[in-house]
């Protein structure tokens, strides 16, 4: 939920999620493969009016550190 965004749990959730996803993607690009990528998407924001492109823009998490 939007009011959760902030809670630590949320977001040590999150930054773990986006460092699987580059480890993923670190060895699935050496292996012809594909990127990975991590979108913390709110629910209240899904709609059919919003295409792929629209969250990967809005909501792709990156390491923070």
């Amino acid at each position: 939920m939007k009011n959760e965004t902030k809670d630590i749990a949320v977001i040590a959730k999150a930054d773990t999620a986006v460092r699987w996803c580059q480890h993923a993607s670190d060895y699935l690009l050496k292996h012809g493969g594909k990127q990975w990528k991590y979108l913390l998407v709110l629910h209240d924001d899904v709609g059919e009016h919003n295409t792929l492109s629209t969250y990967i823009k809005k909501y792709e998490k990156k390491i923070t550190s």
